[in-house]
């Protein structure tokens, strides 16, 4: 075969996989309001240490949206509940399969693991901040609107913004 058809048909099929990838996440996104989880409900936040597996999850304060780990080992923000799903707001978009979890470190490091990690939300500390003073915490507006994934530190009362 030559040299230019063979580039070509990889480079078709590296574009078909992207747009069947695009077309995926547009329809699991399009229903996410209609389905429901049984989900292991954790409070209102994750403590230093803390650890996250499939279908853990965490409310906001107002009880208005949720933080929930997916059997997918994707990680989202949704509003409403699980036993009432009012839809997608925020996914940091790493799926997999097999064991997957969330580890919130001393430092203050939301990990995402599945085989290796491929996602991290990284506190800077601020220097005699100390650590284990961390949680992780839906933060929404003074209206309990925008829901935002966000690590709490209760020693400084400082956020920092994931999504």
């Amino acid at each position: 075969m030559n040299q230019g058809i063979t580039s070509s048909i990889l480079l078709f099929d590296f574009f078909t996989m992207k747009f069947l990838r695009f077309c995926f996440v547009l329809l699991f996104v399009a229903f996410q309001p209609m389905l429901s989880v049984q989900a292991d409900y954790l409070g209102t936040s994750v403590p230093v240490d803390g650890v996250m597996t499939p279908n853990d999850w965490i409310s906001s304060p107002s009880g208005n949206s949720f933080f929930y780990f997916q059997q997918d080992l994707n990680a989202c923000i949704y509003m409403g509940t699980p036993s009432n799903n009012q839809g997608y707001i925020w996914c940091n978009m790493h799926y997999g399969t097999g064991d997957g979890f969330l580890l919130l470190t001393a430092l203050g490091n939301l990990q995402h693991f599945h085989s290796d990690l491929v996602w991290n939300c990284q506190w800077t500390p601020t220097p005699g901040s100390g650590s284990n003073y961390y949680s992780v915490v839906i933060k929404e507006d003074s209206n309990n609107q925008n829901p935002r994934l966000a690590i709490y530190n209760s020693n400084t009362q400082t956020y920092k913004y994931c999504s």
